[in-house]
């Protein structure tokens, strides 16, 4: 009896060119999906570090510029003015930067306190005009935050009239 061929099983397996084509295909998806999660790592990870900066500075200029308002004069005599570091002393508190991890800190006579805790203030100036009839100090902040590729700098500027001189 003669086997017809058209009955025969069907060939079981992958060619080689198959083989190639698919293992390909498998490696473009999977750098592909590793390039992907790495640029979402990176972008996290700068965000993150935009976002310690921006809270910090805020902070700082917020607690800078609420003291100047409430305060009625400055200590010329002590304040450090147009040079980095500055000093301001005004209303009973000093501002000036930690030496030591580069943060501003405030002291308003009963112990130092931190203002900006994650991030590094790179340069700090303060400015005084004074009039007959009103008084302005104007901050000039950097801050720095991150590392290696990640790290960051941002400038902040504000500027406050002391209470009664306007």
């Amino acid at each position: 009896m003669k086997k017809n061929r058209a009955c025969l099983p069907a060939r079981q397996g992958f060619s080689l060119i198959e083989v190639v084509v698919y293992l390909a295909l498998i490696a473009v998806v999977g750098v592909v999906t590793v390039e992907s999660v790495f640029a979402v790592y990176k972008s996290y990870a700068r965000l993150r570090v935009e976002r310690r900066i921006m809270l910090n500075g805020d902070t700082a200029m917020e607690t800078i510029i609420r003291s100047v308002r409430e305060a009625t004069s400055t200590d010329a005599a002590g304040s450090v003015f147009g040079t980095n570091p500055g000093v301001l002393k005004i209303g009973g508190k000093t501002f000036s930067i930690n030496s030591s991890d580069g943060a501003l800190q405030v002291d308003d006579g009963l112990g130092n306190a931190d203002i900006t805790t994650d991030a590094a203030v790179t340069n700090l100036v303060f400015y005084r005009q004074a009039t007959t009839t009103s008084e302005i100090i104007k901050i000039e902040m950097t801050l720095s935050a991150g590392q290696g590729s990640f790290n960051k700098t941002r400038n902040f500027f504000g500027s406050a009239v002391l209470r009664g001189k306007y």
